[in-house]
């Protein structure tokens, strides 16, 4: 899709006048919506292109940074807990705590990798 940012904002200011309008539940406001999400991601994608390819690649960085976090928070049992056998499971309580985590988090990861999948690509263009 080639259209400048300038052009994408405006129609989807329209867009949004008439999806006020609009009963949620109907098919006209469905297309609205669905066209309105493609000239914001046509928007995006034009805005990735004139950014530097080092402040794109610096992004990235921060993202995957980002990502890695997530698994930093994640709670280790120390190996001597886990050396002997005992009768309670030390690591009973930690993994309950990092499956929640991990379904708390679920969201921001895969934004975040989708934000990086957009940003890798527009910097390959």
């Amino acid at each position: 899709m080639s259209i400048t940012p300038d052009e994408a904002l405006a129609e989807t200011l329209a867009i949004r006048v008439q999806l006020d309008a609009l009963d949620p539940s109907s098919p006209e406001y469905r297309k609205l919506e669905l066209r309105r999400r493609e000239l914001v991601q046509a928007a995006q994608e034009a805005t990735y292109l004139a950014r530097s390819p080092d402040s794109v690649r610096s992004e990235i960085a921060h993202l995957e940074q980002r990502l890695a976090s997530f698994e930093d928070d994640k709670i280790d049992v120390p190996a001597w807990q886990t050396a002997m056998p005992t009768i309670n499971d030390p690591t009973a309580h930690s993994s309950r705590l990092n499956e929640k985590m991990d379904a708390n988090t679920q969201l921001d990861r895969d934004a975040i990798e989708q934000q990086i999948e957009r940003l890798k690509k527009a910097l390959n263009r």
